[in-house]
């Protein structure tokens, strides 16, 4: 794939700069979504790692507002204080 190609360009008002919700595109943002994308639709399990701020909730959330309609979430927040026993408590329905 060519990646750079499929970044879109994107004019920002000097206004909207500081809007949190303003996600820029990136090559690997781009290629981040699509993979995500490509992973849900086939209902493939995963897991995001990666240090506190790298954006891995940013690029999910991102991905899974584009699939709106297609999806149902369930988010788990994780910390050194998980245990298995605690997420398997999680489940119990």
């Amino acid at each position: 794939h060519h990646w750079d190609k499929r970044v879109p360009s994107l004019d920002i008002e000097p206004d909207k700069v500081a809007d949190s919700s303003l996600i820029i595109s990136t090559v690997d943002t781009v290629r981040h979504t699509a993979t995500l994308a490509a992973w849900l639709e086939e209902r493939r399990p995963f897991i995001l790692s990666g240090p506190p701020g790298s954006g891995k909730t940013m690029t999910l959330m991102s991905t899974m507002k584009a699939m709106a309609g297609q999806l149902e979430l369930a988010s788990l927040n994780f910390s050194a204080g998980t245990t298995p026993e605690l997420l398997l408590k999680t489940f119990e329905l």
